[in-house]
């Protein structure tokens, strides 16, 4: 059967109806503060807990959740280097048990933080989900994970994208991929955490100024980089199924750190991204090598 093209996720509004909600309506009911009360919790190590999502909104799919605190305004940005590790450890190690599993095209691994990312609940959580259909990441370009260099640490790299997904400004994290279960080696994901916890904490304190409130995280697995003319850092392939198994071969992990604003007419109508001129984002990464110092 030929594939259709531009094929959605199909949303399922009568479960969506009952879903709670605490970003907009700050005093409504968290689920993830009484921990008691959670049902299909698939692992857990202390305060993390990765479960099954109760509110499955997505045909075809199999929607899970990390709590990553009990804390219910913790965030990668407040956490100490110790939480933020644990906390990046746990949730690599859930999303590489989900790559493993073959009955997904591929598994998606994200987090929404702020009322412009896309979230519901402000207590601290990433998503992985598994697409049972659809390719995640057929529409995510290679070029989109070059760009300007912010530094680089041996095989570990940090860059600011010239051909972002959505724009302006869209930093990459990238460290090897490991064949075992972690997914990640733990000196990278130590280095790899605390990259996240200060460039967040900068976008929502620093960033233009006067920082933002809400920003995303997306995480893919990621084949070995390519040269791209334009770049200064070589874009990375995406993996084209985002499943492991048989004789899949370890590439790199990439986070792509990305701070959200309302969306640009010229996206949202046209699937146009843009970009800061070279002037504001060697500004940027020059600051970003300050804060990461």
């Amino acid at each position: 059967m030929a594939q259709i093209e531009n094929a959605p996720l199909v949303f399922i509004n009568r479960v969506a109806r009952h879903k709670p909600e605490n970003i907009r309506h700050t005093d409504g009911y968290c689920p993830f503060c009484h921990p008691e009360t959670l049902e299909n919790i698939l692992r857990q190590d202390g305060e993390r807990i990765w479960l099954v999502n109760k509110y499955r909104t997505l045909a075809d799919t199999m929607q899970t959740i990390v709590v990553e605190s009990g804390d219910h305004e913790g965030d990668f940005s407040n956490y100490s280097a110790e939480e933020s590790e644990a906390v990046l450890r746990f949730s690599l190690e859930c999303w590489g048990q989900m790559l493993r599993d073959r009955r997904y095209r591929s598994v998606l691994m994200y987090k929404n933080y702020g009322p412009l990312s896309g979230g519901s609940i402000r207590h601290p959580h990433l998503q992985i989900v598994g697409l049972t259909k659809k390719d995640g990441y057929e529409r995510v370009p290679a070029n989109a994970f070059g760009g300007v260099e912010v530094l680089r640490d041996g095989v570990r790299e940090l860059s600011l994208s010239t051909h972002p997904l959505m724009g302006f400004m869209e930093t990459n994290a990238s460290v090897p991929e490991t064949s075992d279960d972690a997914l990640v080696a733990p000196a990278d994901v130590a280095w790899l955490s605390e990259a996240i916890r200060k460039l967040v904490r900068f976008l929502l304190e620093s960033y233009h100024g006067h920082g933002c409130t809400s920003y995303n995280l997306f995480f893919y697995r990621t084949q070995d980089t390519v040269e791209v003319r334009d770049s200064s850092i070589a874009a990375a392939q995406v993996v084209g199924s985002s499943t492991m198994g048989g004789d899949d071969v370890p590439g790199r992990i990439t986070v792509k750190i990305m701070p959200r604003w309302v969306a640009s007419p010229y996206f949202v109508g046209y699937r146009i991204s843009q970009v800061d001129c070279d002037e504001t984002l060697e500004a940027a990464a020059e600051e970003m090598r300050r804060v990461l110092a």
